[in-house]
């Protein structure tokens, strides 16, 4: 009976421990914030970087208590489990990726990780795609309500100076969102992945004495009128012999963006819309991107190809027929194009 007493004496005087130490020092790092869990004398040296964390389906407590701890989230793996059980979270924790402040408590690392908010939804944005087709898509998923929260999430992120529209820098590409997500989190996430996407070839861009404005610009022009990546790089030295020797582009791609839909043959008075971005009336690149550009096309435009082809057409099944002189590109159109 005495040594039952001592036992539960002991296990007494842990749970208050645990309780007390959970209470007043939920990320374990000294006494912190209730709300935010920042140690309120040392806030300014706490770091505010974020980190991604990758949890595995079937990852347990243990395992992703190390990865916190690698990471820098924590500072004690096994506070953290004792935390977890004592939450009656030890099993509840979600498969997905993460975004995780190294500042935030054990209280609130425990509630992204386990919580139905929290899940993720895979998303496929695909090369080619407008800003208009991105927004109809991601409504089509329930992760924004119209096109009119995408629309100020656009202009909220073009206010802060960096760029001067969003179009041809949303990078296709599959991604992980939470369900319960924002427009304008979804778009950094685009822009972020362009970033590094494109960093190492900033330097070549550089070099050209190009823009990056210039780059994604021939690229979504690149994108919308060939399929392959050798086509793209021969498409990509056609426009720009046509600039050098001050032609106009003549592409159909940016008389389609016009009109809001994919024509292969385009009528006269449709040539002659009115648009800086209509290349059949107006010389050199468009103001801006047509479209969301993938990655060949985005180095297609920054390492062309210099042929001695001056014409092209898109000759149906992703074929693009390319030619030298104007009458052979003629006879081109009346064997690929419909009748």
């Amino acid at each position: 009976m005495k040594k039952i007493a001592v036992t539960l004496g002991y296990i007494l005087i842990v749970v208050l421990i645990l309780f007390f130490y959970f209470k007043f020092n939920p990320s374990g790092r000294g006494l912190y914030d209730e709300n935010l869990g920042t140690k309120k004398e040392e806030t300014k040296e706490i770091s505010e970087e974020k980190i991604t964390l990758k949890v595995e389906k079937g990852e347990g407590v243990k395992k992703i208590a190390e990865k916190l701890k690698k990471e820098g989230v924590i500072e004690n793996k096994v506070f953290f489990e004792l935390y977890a059980l004592f939450k009656n979270a030890w099993k509840k924790f979600y498969p997905g990726e993460y975004e995780l402040d190294k500042k935030l408590s054990f209280k609130g690392v425990l509630e992204i990780l386990t919580s139905e908010i929290s899940q993720e939804e895979k998303i496929l944005i695909i090369e080619g795609w407008t800003n208009k087709e991105i927004a109809k898509y991601l409504i089509e998923k329930g992760l924004i309500k119209n096109e009119e929260e995408f629309k100020e999430a656009e202009e909220k992120i073009i206010k802060e100076g960096k760029y001067e529209f969003l179009q041809g820098y949303l990078f296709p590409d599959t991604y992980r969102v939470y369900k319960k997500t924002t427009a304008e989190e979804i778009l950094r996430k685009m822009l972020d992945n362009f970033e590094k996407k494109t960093e190492k070839e900033k330097e070549e861009i550089k070099k050209q004495e190009k823009t990056i404005v210039e780059v994604a610009t021939l690229a979504s022009l690149v994108e919308k009128e060939a399929a392959n990546e050798l086509d793209r790089r021969i498409v990509a030295g056609i426009f720009l012999k046509r600039i050098e020797e001050d032609r106009k582009l003549e592409s159909c791609a940016t008389v389609n963006y016009l009109l809001g839909e994919t024509k292969r043959i385009l009528s006269l008075e449709e040539t002659r819309i009115d648009s800086p971005y209509n290349t059949y009336l107006y010389k050199g690149l468009p103001p801006g991107p047509i479209c969301n550009p993938g990655f060949e096309s985005i180095k297609a435009a920054i390492y062309p190809l210099k042929t001695d082809y001056n014409y092209f057409l898109a000759g149906g099944e992703g074929r693009t027929i390319f030619s030298r002189t104007h009458e052979e590109h003629q006879k081109n159109k009346e064997i690929y194009l419909p009748k």
